[in-house]
């Protein structure tokens, strides 16, 4: 892996994990067209660099979380300390769906029959972006509508199924504030993030530092910028745009698939 390809993938990277239209998905896309496998180590320091975004992004409400850490053990009923509990059930219902599907889902679609689930995938994801600008508002959290997020998100891990976008809209949908359902949804892939992170680093052989350092500053920046346009795009109420361009990616799966 070189310098340039890892740059290309960084970029990838960096916009479809946090723009709805799935990072996965658009991995296995361009691994069958191009023939590109990016290593372990460059899929860590992806990972590693989108992660940085996040933490970046949403420094406050994370120093804010960290500081409540203390309330949440005792119990304490603030806002901060009940949105701790509702991240960590999220993440837990996600963690064993994802462990689950991983490998199966890794042979199924760069099989002869990748292309056709991305087409289902893909399709699926649009339709979500397309009816969430019909999802009800007004209503705050609780532990069934934290669960749910977090099963969405663990079902998330099927290439093709954006995870932000299904996971924002599933809250939409629950009556949850765009704005507050983007916030959960990024604050939830810190640790998806990082697990999926550390579950790769684990197979980590001979890294070749600069590609792998390359490529996770370069997802770094592109995933920030990309988090500010798309905040922007949900506080007006706009993520059903992006319904257009997953749509598009369905068809040319279905494409693909058919030659």
């Amino acid at each position: 892996m070189n310098y340039t390809q890892a740059v290309l993938l960084g970029i990838l990277q960096g916009l479809t994990e946090f723009l709805p239209v799935s990072s996965s998905g658009h991995l296995v896309l361009v691994e069958k067209l191009m023939g590109v496998h990016p290593s372990t180590a460059l899929n860590v320091g992806l990972h590693l660099g989108t992660l940085a975004a996040v933490l970046v992004y949403y420094r406050k409400d994370v120093a804010s979380l960290l500081m409540a850490v203390p309330q949440a053990l005792r119990l304490k009923r603030s806002e901060d300390a009940r949105m701790i509990w509702w991240l960590a059930l999220a993440t837990v219902v996600t963690a064993p769906i994802g462990l689950l599907l991983e490998h199966p889902l890794e042979d199924f679609f760069s099989g002869r029959w990748g292309y056709l689930g991305l087409t289902a995938s893909f399709g699926t994801t649009a339709l979500f972006l397309w009816f969430s600008s019909r999802a009800r508002k007004g209503e705050g959290w609780n532990w069934i509508k934290a669960a749910t997020v977090g099963l969405v998100q663990g079902l998330a891990v099927i290439p093709g199924i954006s995870r932000s976008g299904s996971t924002i809209t599933a809250a939409m949908f629950m009556g949850i504030s765009p704005v507050q359902a983007a916030r959960f949804s990024f604050l939830m892939s810190v640790p998806a993030i990082g697990g999926a992170a550390l579950l790769e680093a684990r197979k980590l052989a001979n890294v070749d530092v600069g590609p792998m350092a390359a490529g996770m500053m370069t997802s770094a920046v592109v995933g920030y910028l990309a988090l500010i346009w798309l905040m922007r795009l949900v506080e007006k109420g706009r993520l059903s745009v992006f319904s257009w361009y997953v749509g598009l990616a369905a068809a040319v799966s279905l494409v693909l698939h058919i030659i």
